[in-house]
């Protein structure tokens, strides 16, 4: 009978992270999301939050109205 050796298997966890991650809170940003109303809007970042489905979501205080609005991360773009 021919035996195959245990062999342990090693994993790595690695973080993800998203593009908007590395946006300072206070930055400029804009929204680039074409299927979205708010799409080219520009406002104010102010962090990430999860919300109550436990989906993270950035906050964004939208410059001409001071209103706030939550987007996906990955929606955002640094205004320059």
């Amino acid at each position: 009978m021919f035996l195959i050796p245990f062999l342990p298997t090693c994993s790595k966890v690695v973080p993800v992270l998203f593009e908007s991650t590395h946006i300072e809170i206070g930055t400029r940003v804009r929204i680039d999301n074409i299927d979205d109303d708010m799409h080219n809007s520009i406002g104010i970042f102010q962090g990430h939050f999860t919300n109550n489905n436990n989906e993270i979501r950035s906050l964004i205080l939208l410059e001409p109205d001071n209103k706030n609005i939550y987007v996906m991360p990955d929606t955002l773009k640094e205004y320059i």
